[in-house]
């Protein structure tokens, strides 16, 4: 319990990940939505929210994509069928 409380007060005043960031945490993706003092919210693209302990997010790698930049590029898979027009 100690280390999340002394976690939440270097994510609070260290600010690596912030309230909006987009991030990855292992298997976790998504949204930060809260950061408190013994734990933080997780919003997933699904829509389900993780309560994460702080220690985890001080002591395994978080992948933050929006830290330096809110616009983040996104790869979207677009099918076309076989002898469809280039054009169209």
């Amino acid at each position: 319990m100690i280390n999340n409380f002394v976690s939440g007060l270097i994510l609070l005043f260290e600010r690596p990940i912030r309230v909006g960031d987009n991030m990855q945490l292992g298997e976790i993706a998504g949204e930060m939505r809260r950061i408190g003092l013994r734990s933080s919210t997780v919003r997933t693209w699904e829509g389900a929210e993780l309560i994460v302990p702080n220690a985890e997010l001080t002591s395994r790698v978080v992948t933050n994509w929006t830290l330096s930049e809110r616009l983040r590029r996104i790869d979207v898979q677009v099918g076309v069928a076989y002898g469809t027009p280039p054009r169209r």
